[in-house]
């Protein structure tokens, strides 16, 4: 959705927007290294994952990623759920903003995702990019049925031509309703929780297996 004219922008801008400068000071002082200082501050003990960093170079070269960490402490666990199905009000999705079409702000993120496309098969000619539509809770699911359907042809003929020009994949979960209609899958209506998590993780990786196994040009699973 294009939210350049909606009212999301005044909220945010009068939380501060990028004026707010939030951690920045305290962040650039850093005085220690980055796992030390995380400690600090967070209580969790993190490690360089030197194998995770060698998958890296292997796909990206001398691709640097400080980020790419091992966290030893489940600190981001989620182990709550929805307690039952929580209404979703449609009225909220009935704005000019969401219902208007944006054509220029279409153009340009279809030019973001070709620019992404092209940086990571410059890196890696071999590698295989994969897109997944994930699953809401099925409440949000039935809300964003109305708009899928309006959209879904735009979405997939630009789907097809991005697949045909540079053979990447795209996985669309949006009907897995073992996923989505399990509330002990969903801290809330748009958020997999810890457990709901490790299942998709599971199912796509299955997928993924299929795809780094297959030989023919099947790009599109449904």
């Amino acid at each position: 959705f294009d939210l350049s004219l909606s009212k999301v922008p005044i909220a945010y801008l009068a939380d501060g927007g990028v004026i707010d400068k939030h951690n920045y000071d305290k962040n650039i002082h850093f005085n220690k290294l980055y796992e030390d200082e995380v400690f600090d501050e967070l209580c969790i003990i993190v490690k360089q994952r030197d194998e995770d960093i060698k998958k890296m170079r292997l796909l990206f070269g001398e691709y640097r990623n400080p980020v790419v960490i091992e966290s030893t402490k489940a600190a981001n666990n989620r182990w709550d759920y929805i307690k039952g199905n929580e209404s979703m009000p449609f009225d909220c999705f009935l704005s000019s903003s969401v219902l208007g079409r944006y054509e220029e702000t279409i153009q340009e993120n279809i030019q973001i995702i070709e620019n992404f496309i092209q940086w990571v098969q410059g890196m890696n000619p071999k590698v295989k990019i994969i897109f997944t539509l994930m699953p809401v809770y099925v409440t949000m699911e039935k809300v964003l049925a109305v708009f899928k359907k309006e959209w879904k042809e735009d979405f997939e003929n630009i789907v097809r031509r991005l697949q045909k020009k540079y053979g990447v994949y795209f996985i669309n979960y949006k009907n897995r309703a073992e996923i989505s209609e399990n509330n002990h899958f969903y801290h809330d209506i748009t958020h997999l929780n810890t457990i709901g998590g490790r299942c998709m993780t599971s199912i796509l990786n299955e997928d993924i297996k299929k795809i780094a196994c297959s030989s023919n040009n099947k790009n599109w699973l449904i």
